[in-house]
C-alpha cells in the first residue's frame, strides 16, 4: 500500500507520502558532467605568470616598414606591399624594445620615503586655528562642529561692521577745479544781474532759454502733398 500510487491517499494537512524508495547516494540525475579538479578557489588563490615561448618569432613591424616605404617615395598600396616583401622588419623584443628608461621614484632610492603628509604632522596654521590636539572622530561624525564657522563669524561681527562702513569718495583735483570754475561763473553772472551764463535775462513769465539756432523758425521743405492738399504750416507762416 505504501508503494502503490493508485491506493495511496494524501492526508489533509500533511505532506504527500513518498511511494518509491530513495536511490543510492551515488545515483546521478541527468547528464553526468566530468568534475574539474581546478575549482574557483584554486583559480582565485593561485596566479600563474605568463611564460613567453622562447621559440616564438616576433611579428612584423608594419609601422616601421610603412614609414620606410613612405621615405622611399612609395604611396600606392601595391608599391608598399611589394616594398614590405623585399624589406621585412620585425618587432623589437626584450631590451631592444625599451626606447626610454622608466622614471625613477624617490622611494626606489630611499625605501623609507613617504609620499604626502604624515598623519602625525600638524602645520603651524592648523595648530593656530584648531589647537594642538586633533579633533575627536566622534565629534566629527555627530556634527559637533557644524556651527563652528557660524559662531566664529558672529564673534567677529564688530570687525565686519567696521569693514562695511561707508567711505565717502575723495574728490580729485580735476573735479575740484571744475566745481570751482562753475561757482565762479555763476557768481560772476549773478553779480552782473543776468540770470544765465549767456548774459540774457530770464525774467519771470518769459519763455525758457533756448539756443540761438533754435530761436529762428525754419520753413518746411514739403509745401504740398501728393493729394494736392497744401501744407497748413506753410500757409500759417505766409
Amino acid at each position: 500500500m505504501k508503494t502503490n500510487v493508485l491506493i495511496s491517499k494524501t492526508e489533509l494537512g500533511k505532506v504527500k507520502r513518498t511511494t518509491f524508495n530513495n536511490s543510492s547516494p551515488d545515483t546521478t540525475y541527468g547528464a553526468a558532467m566530468p568534475h574539474d579538479a581546478e575549482g574557483a578557489w584554486q583559480v582565485i588563490s593561485k596566479w600563474q605568470e605568463h611564460v613567453p615561448n622562447p621559440h616564438a618569432k616576433p611579428g612584423p613591424d608594419f609601422r616601421a616598414m610603412n614609414k620606410a616605404a613612405a621615405d622611399s617615395g612609395l604611396v600606392s598600396s601595391t608599391q608598399i606591399r611589394t616594398f614590405r616583401e623585399g624589406h621585412p622588419a620585425t618587432l623589437k623584443t626584450g631590451v631592444e624594445s625599451v626606447t626610454k628608461a622608466a622614471p625613477r621614484l624617490p622611494s626606489d632610492k630611499d625605501p623609507s620615503f613617504t609620499y604626502g603628509k604624515p598623519a602625525t604632522y600638524r602645520s603651524a596654521e592648523e595648530v593656530r586655528n584648531f589647537g594642538l590636539a586633533e579633533p575627536p572622530v566622534k565629534g566629527l561624525v555627530q556634527g559637533a562642529y557644524s556651527h563652528a564657522w557660524v559662531d566664529m563669524n558672529l564673534a567677529r561681527q564688530d570687525e565686519f561692521d567696521v569693514r562695511r562702513k561707508y567711505i565717502k569718495p575723495a574728490p580729485t583735483a580735476a573735479t575740484e577745479g571744475h566745481a570751482l570754475g562753475a561757482q565762479q561763473t555763476i557768481a560772476k553772472h549773478s553779480s552782473s544781474g543776468s540770470g544765465s551764463p549767456t548774459g540774457k535775462s530770464t525774467a519771470a513769465g518769459s519763455s525758457s532759454w533756448k539756443m540761438k539756432k533754435f530761436e529762428s523758425k525754419a520753413e518746411p521743405r514739403v509745401t504740398q502733398y501728393i493729394t494736392g492738399q497744401s501744407n497748413s504750416r506753410v500757409e500759417r507762416i505766409h
